[in-house]
């Protein structure tokens, strides 16, 4: 039996997403997706935004790339890439991350402003040993 590693969400861009290449050329499309979660707290419901490191590999991220602008409310289909290491300290580090099939567009960027409460992180990424089977993206992107 085979495990299921599957995630679906629907959130907003924090920020524009940044283009990056492999060293053998392949593209990255970097973003940090926010989807808030209900908690209950002192007797009533509040939002509680959560914080998701996204990647899309190849035409299709680069295809997107220019509508991936901060605000802008977007679907993901994909699944969950868990990454670590240590830093120049000797300290391990740790995170899980998205890597995105599919994104779908929700509508027109918001105004929204939200900014993530989590410390950025300053890892350089060898994307290079994360890069899906290409044969999964030879499609057009439709626009």
């Amino acid at each position: 039996m085979n495990d299921l590693n599957s995630v679906s969400l629907i959130g907003r861009l924090v920020r524009d997403c940044e283009m990056v290449f492999t060293k053998n050329g392949t593209a990255v499309c970097k973003m940090t997706i926010a989807s808030n979660r209900s908690e209950h707290k002192n007797d009533k419901w509040e939002d509680k935004p959560c914080f998701f490191d996204t990647v899309i590999f190849g035409k299709r991220g680069e295809g997107l790339s220019k509508y991936l602008t901060k605000g802008q409310r977007v679907g993901i289909k994909g699944e969950l890439d868990f990454q670590s290491w240590q830093d120049d300290s000797g300290n391990k580090k740790s995170r899980v991350q998205i890597i995105a099939d599919n994104i779908f567009l929700l509508g027109q960027s918001s105004s929204w402003s939200g900014q993530s409460s989590s410390p950025q992180n300053t890892q350089n990424n060898d994307y290079s040993t994360m890069v899906p089977d290409e044969d999964r993206f030879e499609d057009d992107v439709p626009f």
